[in-house]
């Protein structure tokens, strides 16, 4: 049946509309499967222009500074997020990119002393340089790169201009580009 069908027999009277919403769903998932199937190959989808890709996770390396705020919004208008350096592979690639102090996505501004992720995820692990994070309710935004431990991060205050690191799944930046964004609620 086809998608035109399926909504047509869903807006008729007495339709079993629980049912039509399973099946939906479960088209979407297929859908979404396939999908994933070919962006996990990488000669078929890329990351864009001027992107680097680490383990079906394309980044960007700002060329710009600003704050954090500044730094986040930027990461938000190309349809990303500020990086979430969340396993050991993950922070081992920034820091093996440049050993530049860069914002990453990670702050205790919603509640002082707790460090979540722009996606909302509570921090697990951190990489955190000795000592820090320091200077609580004045260094709230998080950085790759501290000034000893280069390798490590370092909590800031949010209005320091630094450039940054912008993060999308290669997943999420071809259904974009092919106007699937309704995969991504899924």
């Amino acid at each position: 049946m086809e998608y035109g069908q399926l909504e047509q027999r869903l807006r008729s009277p007495g339709a079993d509309r629980s049912r039509m919403e399973q099946v939906r769903v479960q088209t979407l998932a297929r859908v979404r499967e396939m999908f994933n199937a070919v962006v996990a190959d990488a000669t078929v989808i890329k990351c864009p222009r001027d992107w680097q890709d680490f383990n079906n996770t394309c980044y960007r390396f700002s060329t710009e500074s600003g704050g954090w705020h500044n730094a986040n919004r930027s990461c938000v208008l190309n349809n990303a997020t500020l990086a979430i350096l969340s396993s050991l592979g993950q922070q081992e690639y920034v820091m093996n990119y440049d050993r530049e102090k860069r914002w990453i996505g990670l702050t205790d501004l919603e509640e002082l002393g707790v460090y979540r992720w722009v996606n909302g995820d509570r921090l697990v692990t951190g990489y955190w340089a000795l000592g820090e994070p320091n200077n609580a309710g004045v260094e709230r935004c998080v950085t790759k790169g501290a000034r000893f431990h280069p390798n490590k991060w370092n909590n800031d205050v949010c209005t320091t201009q630094h450039r940054w690191i912008c993060q999308i799944t290669r997943f999420d930046y071809a259904a974009r580009h092919f106007g699937l964004e309704a995969l991504l609620n899924q």
